[in-house]
């Protein structure tokens, strides 16, 4: 069985307070190879007649990837944009397993 590859953006946000209480958020990104996707559909269908909705995702990273944080997102191939949905799972050598969800730009 053949897996596609594909290369994740890792958006990683830090937020700094100065001696004034002022938040200020940077991003920096770096690219981590050798990732897979698996889509994950939503729980709002109530008809389930109509097609699911793909909502969320489940990124699984190689060993040694920087594990994402709460606060950091992820840019897929597509130029879609996923927001790290609670705390990523590492599996030792095994690699790191990510719940997404679709990104939202805050306000």
């Amino acid at each position: 069985m053949a897996f596609d590859y594909i290369t994740v953006q890792l958006v990683t946000v830090t937020t700094t307070t100065d001696k004034y209480g002022d938040s200020t958020e940077t991003e920096t990104s770096q690219d981590v190879e050798q990732c897979l996707f698996a889509p994950r559909t939503s729980t709002e269908r109530d008809d389930p007649r109509q097609p699911a909705v793909i909502t969320g995702g489940t990124l699984y990273m190689p060993y040694g990837a920087p594990v994402p944080g709460p606060n950091d997102y992820l840019v897929t191939p597509d130029g879609r944009k996923w927001a790290v949905d609670g705390e990523a799972g590492v599996w030792g050598t095994a690699g790191i397993e990510v719940a997404l969800k679709r990104w939202e730009q805050p306000s």
